[in-house]
């Protein structure tokens, strides 16, 4: 009987352990994509603060990025010590996709805004493409469901599309 009880305990401390480094891996992740973006802000507040003026869109999503970040980086550390991991992990999902997609969408703005639209425009691409790609493999090797995938890829491509490419679109091609 008591080797019952030290094998749920192992298997109790194994998940643990998992879902710190999980934790651990996530707000690294995060911390440096907080990195870039203050960084990418106050260099431009700096050397041209009308360029932030002048794009709505732009400006939007690069001051909102350290927020969803950070809110993501927190509620990955519940990760480690709470009981509800499903609410949590769903939760820093949502938010890091959000920042996440900010972030590629701010790139490929101002990369636009300098003249390389097309650049921009594949980043977009090349990043919507990459993530279903891992989607896929992470259906066919994992333990999600296609609806699961299907679910959690919808709002990012709808921000990419919306805040990303069609900003690019209305600002340097229309």
């Amino acid at each position: 009987m008591k080797n019952i009880y030290k094998y749920e305990i192992s298997l109790i401390k194994m998940d643990l352990s998992k879902k710190s480094v999980k934790a651990d891996t996530r707000i690294t992740i995060n911390s440096m994509l907080i990195g870039v973006a203050a960084t990418v802000l106050f260099i431009i507040i700096a050397i041209n603060p009308k360029m932030l003026a002048g794009n709505f869109w732009l400006s939007l999503q690069l001051v909102l990025v350290i927020p969803f970040l950070i809110t993501s980086s927190l509620s990955y550390s519940k990760l480690a010590y709470k009981k509800e991991h499903k609410i949590w992990n769903t939760y820093a999902w949502i938010c890091f996709v959000i920042g996440y997609c900010f972030m590629i969408n701010v790139i490929a703005i101002l990369v636009s805004a300098i003249g390389l639209i097309a650049i921009g425009i594949s980043l977009i691409a090349v990043n919507l493409a990459l993530t279903y790609l891992y989607a896929f493999l992470d259906y066919k090797y994992g333990e999600g469901s296609i609806l699961e995938e299907v679910s959690k890829y919808t709002l990012f491509t709808i921000l990419n599309i919306f805040l990303g490419l069609l900003v690019i679109l209305k600002y340097y091609i229309l």
